[in-house]
């Protein structure tokens, strides 16, 4: 429960395919292709998670679950992070402020994002979804600053 980063590469390329974090965990930063290339299905992040560098999970083709803690505190998704990805569904929670460039491309099941409620997310890069599935559906809340932001993607 006191490990606070996952480091470049650190998992990456591994047989790995359930990761569960403890309830206590301190984890706050998952870096750059920290689970890249695994055969990872399921994944549970802990609530202390603020950070998911660039390409941390990019090329999981057998990923199709991401569980955020009710409670999360995640606040930046990066770059390419789940890019290539078998992700079906996401709900993205809502202390994200920034998603930043590719982060879901190329994830060609992707057919639904769901934005939470009173979420703080105030940066969403125009490609962050850009090449996924052409039936993608975002659900953002009415009356949120992304709502108004909407029509400039």
């Amino acid at each position: 429960p006191n490990l606070e980063l996952i480091g470049n590469t650190a998992l990456g390329f591994s047989s790995l395919k359930i990761v569960t974090f403890p309830k206590d965990s301190k984890l706050k930063i998952i870096s750059k292709n920290a689970f890249a290339h695994t055969p990872l299905q399921r994944i549970y992040l802990p609530a202390s998670l603020i950070e998911i560098k660039r390409e941390a999970f990019t090329f999981c083709r057998m990923i199709e679950q991401v569980h955020f803690d009710d409670n999360s505190q995640l606040e930046v998704i990066g770059s390419d992070a789940f890019s290539f990805s078998s992700l079906k569904a996401i709900s993205i929670p809502h202390r994200i402020s920034v998603i930043k460039k590719q982060a879901f491309g190329f994830c060609h099941n992707l057919f639904l994002i769901e934005i939470s409620d009173h979420s703080f997310l105030t940066s969403l890069n125009r490609d962050a979804f850009s090449s996924s599935n052409e039936n993608l559906s975002i659900f953002i809340p009415k009356g949120s600053i992304l709502e108004k932001k909407r029509k400039k993607w």
